[in-house]
């Protein structure tokens, strides 16, 4: 488990209420596996008083690795609020990578469940808006 004050790369708006910012936070990036995740905290405010969990989207890659994590949120309530005014430069106070994350094996053949087809259009519309130089967590890439 790492704490760092990650820097925003991006926050875009990707729909009315869903939003994918980009964290500067190699040091999670590297560490991160499927099914983990983040909590997020907005400096220099104690409203809210609490940190907000976070699955992480993708890992962000570079030529010398992992640079960063996306993560894609909707906005919901307060703190989801003011992440949307969050700009480049500015920080957010991270903790992760959190939970217990399982592995990825590329080789093998997973059924995919009938529930996770519903998902595909909408990851697949925000994965165009993000190039092709990310990938997930556990290295495969959209």
């Amino acid at each position: 488990m790492i704490q760092l004050n990650a820097s925003i790369m991006s926050n875009e708006q990707l729909t009315e209420n869903c939003w994918r910012v980009t964290l500067e936070a190699p040091q999670i990036a590297s560490e991160i596996k499927p099914g983990q995740f983040i909590n997020v905290k907005i400096p220099e405010t104690n409203d809210p008083l609490f940190r907000r969990p976070f699955s992480v989207f993708r890992r962000v890659r570079e030529d010398r690795g992992y640079s960063g994590i996306e993560v894609v949120y909707e906005v919901v309530g307060r703190g989801t609020r003011l992440m949307t005014n969050l700009k480049p430069g500015d920080e957010l106070d991270v903790i992760g990578p959190l939970g217990h994350g399982f592995e990825w094996y590329r080789d093998k053949k997973v059924p995919e469940p009938a529930t996770l087809v519903p998902l595909r259009g909408p990851v697949a519309r925000i994965s165009r808006f993000s190039g092709s130089d990310h990938s997930t967590p556990g290295g495969t890439s959209s």
